[in-house]
């Protein structure tokens, strides 16, 4: 991810630079460093702001970290921006909202997170699909169906 900025920086090449952010803000994410991930994907997306599919991409990520930082109402923005773009993030998406939503307590939360879950085993998902399938376990629920790969 690292190289990828730089060569992108280098090069002047504004899409490989916001995909190196979106991938610096996902390891830091994963590494729990949250203000750190927060700052590369907010770069991320200020940099796609004519890019759809790259502002969707850098907004996916961007959620999640903002929901473990507690501020929802700003993921939930993110939510509604991404699910008006392009379709692919909206898969990764949709595991958000419904993390969000068990998080919120919301009663709809294990029905949403089954809908999103069949969409996603549907369209071969599989990445957003296991985070589904681990959601459902881990707020008590066993998912009906998932991938087998």
């Amino acid at each position: 991810a690292e190289q990828s900025l730089r060569l992108g920086r280098l090069m002047g090449h504004r899409e490989l630079v916001v995909t190196g952010l979106i991938g610096l803000g996902s390891v830091l994410h994963v590494r729990g460093k949250l203000e750190e991930a927060r700052s590369a994907l907010v770069e991320a997306l200020n940099n796609a702001f004519d890019m759809p599919i790259f502002i969707s991409s850098a907004a996916v990520r961007l959620a999640p970290v903002l929901i473990d930082l507690g501020e929802f109402d700003a993921a939930e923005e993110l939510h509604r921006l991404v699910m008006e773009g392009p379709e692919m993030p909206k898969f990764e998406c949709r595991l958000s909202i419904a993390r969000l939503a068990f998080l919120r307590r919301d009663p709809q939360a294990e029905v949403m997170a089954r809908e999103s879950l069949a969409l996603a085993v549907e369209a071969g998902h599989l990445l957003s699909a296991r985070g589904l399938e681990h959601l459902l376990a881990s707020y008590g629920g066993a998912p009906a169906t998932g991938p087998r790969s």
